[in-house]
């Protein structure tokens, strides 16, 4: 996946997620995620510490797919657990899937 369709991807995601937690009720920002120990404000705050870093930050994100791979994880972490329907691009959870460090973890 080039540049290009990552960050397209990114937007389209970060776009999911503002419509996923406008909708979340009092009683479900308390909701566990399905990330363990995390509830959906705390994978919200995970989010968006990571969608608009402080400038003293920026060496910190080194690579796209870094932010293509915890965003597409953990806007389903928290669409799941909310019982709400988000499809995952499937090149984009390829190629975020096929990078970085995970990748040898992944059994084919």
């Amino acid at each position: 996946m080039d540049d290009e369709r990552a960050w397209r991807v990114i937007e389209q995601e970060r776009l999911r997620l503002v419509a996923i937690l406008e909708a979340v009720t009092p009683q479900e920002w308390e909701h566990p995620s399905l990330c363990a120990g995390w509830s959906v404000r705390d994978v919200a705050a995970h989010l968006t510490l990571i969608s608009e870093p402080p400038p003293w930050t920026a060496f910190l994100v080194t690579d796209r797919r870094d932010v293509l791979f915890d965003l597409l994880v953990h806007v389903q972490d928290v669409a799941v657990a909310l019982g709400r329907d988000t499809p995952m691009p499937p090149d984009a959870a390829a190629a975020a899937a096929a990078s970085g460090p995970w990748a040898a973890m992944l059994v084919t």
